[in-house]
């Protein structure tokens, strides 16, 4: 038996999936292995030690923390797709859809989305598109109400880091 993860990698190798149709399922499996942390781990965790959750055997990482760190093959397969901002919008779906399918993963959908941003898989101004409304080629207008319900709600639990987004400095390297 494959494991999730294996499950949605293997089809690519095959080509029977375009690289943007594996990005909800990819994405969908390395939340599923995500535990976000509660508050009162959080409260119980020494000072000394803020990464107390991933030091314990057993325990998985915070949601944003596993994701930065299958921010490689994220953005494999967002580099593979013949249209990269198609693909974004497509990441941004299946954010939309994984976080408001779980209400303990829904209250981290601002330091999700922030790590999505930090590991350079989403476009700063994709995000700004996206918290004010849909961006522009989102299911084409033809979205339902479900899932416009599901979006509207990602995007309010994520404006703490979309607000913090439009009100930061840029810094040109």
């Amino acid at each position: 038996m494959l494991s999730p993860l294996t499950e949605c990698v293997y089809p690519l190798t095959t080509q029977a999936h375009t690289p943007p149709s594996l990005l909800r399922p990819l994405l969908a499996a390395i939340l599923a292995h995500a535990k976000p942390p509660t508050e009162g781990a959080q409260a119980d965790a020494p000072a000394e030690q803020p990464d107390a959750a991933a030091a314990q055997p057993g325990t998985a990482p915070p949601p944003a923390e596993l994701l930065f760190a299958w921010r490689m093959p994220l953005g494999w397969l967002l580099r593979r797709s013949d249209d990269v901002q198609a693909a974004q919008r497509e990441l941004l779906r299946a954010f939309e859809a994984e976080v408001c399918a779980d209400t303990n993963l829904l209250l981290h959908a601002a330091p999700v989305l922030k790590a999505l941003w930090d590991a350079d898989l989403l476009e700063e101004s994709l995000l700004l598109e996206w918290e004010s409304g849909a961006p522009q080629g989102m299911a084409n207008g033809t979205r339902v109400a479900a899932h416009e319900q599901s979006a509207r709600r990602a995007r309010t639990f994520s404006k703490p880091f979309t607000a913090w987004l439009r009100k930061a400095e840029v810094v040109v390297e």
